[in-house]
């Protein structure tokens, strides 16, 4: 079942965003101003890509008295409780504001505060509407990074912030404006939905407003639907010339009227059938990238099969070597024993030896990091258990919990194996300050706690900094903490982060975390995760395969390879040696494609989790592009063609920031130079000084000797 979930998320994402990019490349937009397409490109991307929640609002005030707000509609598309369904699901929610409740609109617009389409409103106090919204707005649009969706959505805004609602700057997609783009005129809610085809009734409803217009936006940002109603070349129409007094009485029929516009003029067939022609033509394009992701999947699914036919295990030797290697690196505790879910996953990675994945956002409680793990197609994930820049924080809902579990084992994930908890950047049980150390214990035994609620067997933390006390006290500090911290839980592994080497980290060089793990009693419940940027930055070349054979030989020799329990997967925007935590997008930076083609083919690492770490901003969906190319890489040679093509396109992409970096890690170096010569320089001064200053002394004392003499033999005479 996971698999099938899994290919049909990666197949969505990968066609969705190949269906813009090839929009925007291939259409000539006709728009009165050109920056409208930059505009409509955003607006397409916080819409089109299904990524993130979109909150439609509408807001609806008294005629004779703008200022008091007489009902508010919410309309909500979160893509996280869509599941690939066919038709979306929207939430939407009537407010009618008690204090003015007696307020009715009747002359300018109608009065439809009684005629919610979508079920029962809500009269509540404008304080109790101010707490909803303040609540409701900070979850889908600042933990859950939204956007704001609405017809001239501005007016809306400054309303519901008089209301005392705190609402913070966010992405804005305006169906008003999108339309306005390549029309002049007709773009009243009412207009554009009737444009578009959408049926629609009680509109001046605040819901009934909220939730067209999110069925705008939809139908505005759908590439299909754009080139079936026209929509990228600008049309002015021409003003109706009707008598001033007739135009009057239109207007008012069609605010206060829901009837269909009558047409006297019989359809012609022919020009039906080709319009519909056309639009299916185009929903056929659009699902060609669909068809090829699933078929690219489909072959290797195929190849893995014949290749473990061929070697006599017809389950799979991806898996069983995957299932062996896991085994290995997972605690002695749980190395007897396997769940279920992870027997079920196994059975179901045909697809890929590997377990790739990445840091995925918990936005909205913890188990929504399973959704948007399972939706980038990765085969284990990462998260943050709390706020990493922050002390306190509330405990994990029993909920939570219980949706966690459900949803691992639903989606084929063994938290025990496939999950990697991040730790808060504040911790540093080394600081040679024991009240601060102390501080960090707190939250290190805390978050080991919170793995151990949530049934997760491994948890990566940066190992922290000696800062200007004695390194090796830190190293005897840390593995002491460690100790304890192991002594207050069950099961969970402590994995140990290793570091980019700025200024005085704890785990710059293999030697630290070999000296930190002798240390530790339970070397069971300890382990190492090695981030393939943070190895660049200290100076351990893995750029090529033989240099990455060089380093691994060099980790199995100082620390062992029994010890390696996850890898955090990055490029470099750094030169090699900078000591700068730097990541960059793979291919991009100065590790280049090639280090990332040798670790998809190393099988020593299978069935460990190999994490991206990647910068892709707020947008996991990313993600799943990262984890296709590293899926695309399995099996390439370094002389491949297209590997070569690749390689040399990401390589130019990310040109730019390499130079800029270089040039800052080359000033850096020359600076530190100028600085040592100046001291070498200082030193031998001072040792000629000295030189001089003993010659002069011997010389003095020499004349000295020469004058006692003297006058010693002049006395004698």
């Amino acid at each position: 079942m996971r698999a099938v979930l899994k290919k049909q998320a990666l197949t969505v994402q990968a066609a969705l965003r190949e269906t813009l990019d090839a929009y925007f490349a291939t259409t000539s937009f006709n728009f009165v101003n050109q920056g409208s397409v930059a505009a409509l490109k955003q607006a397409m991307e916080a819409v089109y890509l299904r990524s993130r929640p979109l909150v439609s609002i509408d807001v609806e005030a008294f005629e004779k008295s703008p200022s008091k707000v007489t009902e508010v509609g919410v309309a909500i598309y979160d893509p996280a409780q869509q599941h690939l369904s066919i038709q979306p699901t929207i939430k939407t929610m009537h407010i009618i504001i008690l204090e003015n409740k007696s307020l009715l609109n009747s002359q300018f617009v109608p009065n439809n505060k009684y005629a919610f389409n979508g079920g029962s409103s809500y009269e509540i106090s404008m304080e109790q509407s101010r707490v909803f919204l303040s609540e409701l707005f900070n979850h889908y649009l600042v933990d859950c990074c939204g956007s704001l969706v609405g017809h001239n959505v501005d007016g809306d805004i400054s309303w519901i912030r008089g209301m005392g609602v705190n609402l913070k700057k966010t992405t804005v997609v305006d169906t008003s404006k999108i339309f306005g783009y390549s029309r002049s005129r007709g773009g009243t809610l009412r207009g554009i939905l009737r444009t578009l085809g959408i049926p629609h009734a009680n509109l001046h409803n605040a819901a009934n407003d909220a939730y067209y217009t999110l069925l705008a936006s939809f139908a505005l940002c759908d590439p299909a639907q754009r080139k079936s109603f026209n929509l990228d070349t600008h049309m002015k129409l021409w003003p109706n010339r009707l008598p001033k007094k007739q135009q009057n009485i239109d207007k008012r029929r069609e605010k206060f009227s829901d009837r269909a516009l009558v047409n006297s003029v019989a359809p012609l067939f022919e020009e039906f059938i080709t319009a519909a022609s056309a639009y299916n033509s185009d929903v056929q394009q659009r699902s060609t990238p669909y068809d090829r992701v699933a078929e690219e999947l489909e072959k290797k699914a195929a190849a893995a099969a014949r290749e473990a036919e061929k070697n006599g295990n017809l389950s799979g030797t991806a898996n069983g070597t995957a299932n062996g290697t896991a085994k290995g690196s997972a605690s002695k505790s749980d190395s007897s024993s396997k769940s279920d879910s992870e027997s079920t996953k196994s059975d179901s990675k045909v697809d890929c030896k590997f377990k790739f994945g990445a840091h995925v956002s918990v936005a909205g409680g913890v188990s929504k990091a399973v959704t948007n793990a399972m939706n980038i197609g990765a085969n284990s994930f990462a998260l943050f258990l709390k706020n990493p820049n922050r002390w306190a924080a509330p405990d994990v809902k029993e909920s939570e919990v219980a949706e966690f579990k459900n949803l691992c084992a639903k989606y084929g994930y063994n938290p025990r194996t496939d999950v990697l908890p991040h730790g808060s950047y504040l911790i540093n049980m080394a600081n040679p300050d024991d009240e601060k150390s102390e501080k960090a214990y707190s939250s290190f035994v805390d978050d080991l706690k919170r793995c151990e609620q949530l049934d997760i067997g491994l948890y990566n933390f940066h190992p922290g900094s000696s800062l200007d006390g004695d390194h090796k006290a830190a190293l005897k500090k840390l593995a002491q903490n460690i100790n304890r911290a192991i002594a207050e839980t069950s099961f969970v592994k402590i994995v140990i982060e290793n570091m980019a080497g700025h200024g005085n980290l704890i785990g710059s060089s293999l030697q630290d975390i070999r000296d930190v793990i002798d240390l530790v009693e339970d070397k069971s419940r300890v382990g190492v995760c090695v981030d393939t940027c943070h190895s660049f930055a200290a100076g351990y070349d893995i750029s090529d395969e033989a240099k990455f054979k060089e380093f691994w030989e060099s980790y199995d020799k100082i620390i062992g390879f029994e010890f390696l329990s996850a890898i955090h997967l990055n490029d470099s925007k750094a030169p090699l040696g900078a000591n700068r935590d730097l990541h960059q997008k793979l291919g991009y930076g100065f590790l280049g494609l090639e280090a990332f083609r040798v670790i998809a083919n190393e099988p020593k690492i299978q069935g460990l989790p190999i994490i991206l770490e990647t910068p892709v901003g707020k947008d996991d969906s990313v993600y799943g592009e990262e984890i296709k190319l590293l899926e695309w890489l399995q099996d390439r040679k370094p002389t491949d063609e297209e590997f070569i093509k690749k390689s040399e396109e990401l390589n130019k992409l990310g040109a730019k920031e390499r130079a800029e970096q270089l040039k800052k890690f080359e000033v850096k170096t020359a600076k530190k130079k100028r600085a040592a010569d100046k001291d070498i320089s200082s030193l031998l001064s001072k040792k000629k000084l000295k030189k001089e200053d003993k010659v002069e002394e011997t010389t003095a004392v020499e004349s000295a000797d020469i004058k006692v003499e003297e006058v010693k033999k002049e006395e004698k005479e």
